[in-house]
């Protein structure tokens, strides 16, 4: 099997299966050896932030001097960003050796058994980060969390749910309360919680009442010791508990992520120095959140997808852009319209896109709904088309609305030398 053929049989396996990845993981993982038993996990749901928490937690605690795996989705520009330990991606020739030791162990059991594409990239996780003798895995939900795929460990050292939205209604619930739900059948007796402390009040209820039906100790970051003194597009300076820190990611929601990711590293009971955590907030990063591409003209990227992200990039545009221009793409199951009424409006001119996945929406049918709130709406037939057009406007320019618009932008934006490789 070579590498291309190790990715295709990944993709090959089916989105979603006819029971939850929670019931068909244990077979899988038995005959690897339950490797996930090896290893000690920090475990983080939510709708929005999760990358930005997990990617916070990891950078603090290897500032430390721990060995830690981090497993993400989705990915921005490669596959092997979602496997990856003391930040660097799983090596591409390990991932096909993993492929080939796990592939005739699924196709052992029957199909109807078998985990779904997330099930098994989590299996094949789980089997790097025991190779490679992590001390933690920082550990990031799929879909949910109580049926979900990565819910097949014992308690983690610690439990962290981000903020939580609408988004995946379909698979989880119409209200915050029914996602909230969801979300918190990663809590587990035995472990500590920390939650994102500007949550939706419903949420926040059912969260607080799962954990203290399994009496789990809960931290709530205090808002009340959270001052931000400064912020750019590049960096942000702000206080917590009469403490500095620095960030690179932004968006009005990361210095609140960022404190979440503090109280989880304080509260799961490793030794971790204020110079550690200090280093590893100033040196996370992940791509594809509000991120600066390219700084004259402007080119920012944000794969955000839903309107609590719509939001926190409508933020930054108002405070930061002056009427730029956008290319938008989406898939066909976000709430494209609650996405749209906020930012559609803040732009001088958009150009819609439809990627290459079934998934993707329509092209024309998102400049149906983007110009409901914005007249001003050009549907492309490539991205690369609409890139080439919002660039001759010479203006700012923002590329949103899903990671695989990201992803198909910066790889254009990058083979015709727009950005440079290590953007």
């Amino acid at each position: 099997m070579d590498d291309q053929q190790a990715l295709q049989y990944i993709y090959a396996q089916p989105r979603f299966g006819s029971s939850p990845d929670l019931t068909r993981m244990p077979p899988l993982l038995a005959a690897l050896g339950d490797p996930q038993q090896k290893l000690r996990f920090i475990h983080v749901a939510g709708t929005n932030g999760k990358g930005s928490v997990c990617a916070y937690i990891a950078a603090m605690l290897q500032a430390a001097g721990y060995r830690i795996g981090l497993f993400i989705s989705p990915f921005v520009l490669d596959f092997r960003e979602r496997i990856q330990v003391d930040g660097q991606m799983i090596r591409q020739r390990e991932l096909t050796e993993l492929v080939e030791q796990v592939r005739p162990v699924l196709e052992s059991i029957p199909p109807e058994r078998r985990p779904s594409q997330f099930g098994l990239v989590t299996a094949l996780g789980y089997l790097y980060f025991a190779q490679r003798q992590c001390d933690v895995v920082v550990l990031e939900t799929g879909l949910g969390g109580k049926s979900d795929s990565t819910n097949t460990i014992d308690p983690p050292l610690c439990s962290v749910i981000t903020r939580i939205g609408l988004d995946h209604m379909a698979q989880l619930g119409n209200t915050v309360e029914q996602i909230a739900a969801e979300k918190a059948g990663i809590l587990k007796a035995g472990s500590r919680a920390v939650l994102y402390p500007d949550q939706p009040e419903g949420a926040m209820r059912v969260l607080t009442a799962a954990a203290d039906q399994l009496k789990m100790p809960l931290t709530l970051p205090d808002l009340d010791r959270l001052q931000i003194k400064m912020q750019t597009l590049r960096e942000t300076l702000f206080c917590y508990r009469d403490t500095e820190y620095r960030i690179r990611m932004y968006g009005d929601c990361q210095p609140l992520n960022a404190i979440t990711a503090i109280e989880a590293v304080a509260a799961c009971g490793l030794s971790v120095s204020s110079a550690a955590v200090r280093a590893g907030l100033q040196t996370a990063f992940l791509p594809g959140r509000c991120q600066v591409v390219r700084a004259d003209p402007l080119i920012l990227a944000d794969g955000g997808h839903n309107p609590d992200s719509a939001k926190t990039l409508a933020a930054l545009i108002r405070r930061e852009l002056c009427r730029p221009v956008a290319v938008i793409g989406m898939m066909r199951d976000k709430d494209a319209d609650g996405y749209l009424r906020q930012l559609a409006p803040l732009f001088e001119k958009i150009y819609v896109v439809q990627g290459d996945t079934p998934r993707a929406m329509d092209a024309r049918a998102l400049q149906t709904i983007a110009r409901t709130y914005n007249e001003q709406v050009v549907a492309a037939q490539t991205v690369g088309q609409a890139l080439k057009a919002a660039l001759d406007t010479g203006r700012q320019l923002c590329i949103c609305g899903s990671f695989l618009t990201v992803c198909d932008a910066l790889r254009w934006l990058r083979t015709q030398k727009i950005i440079a490789a290590c953007d």
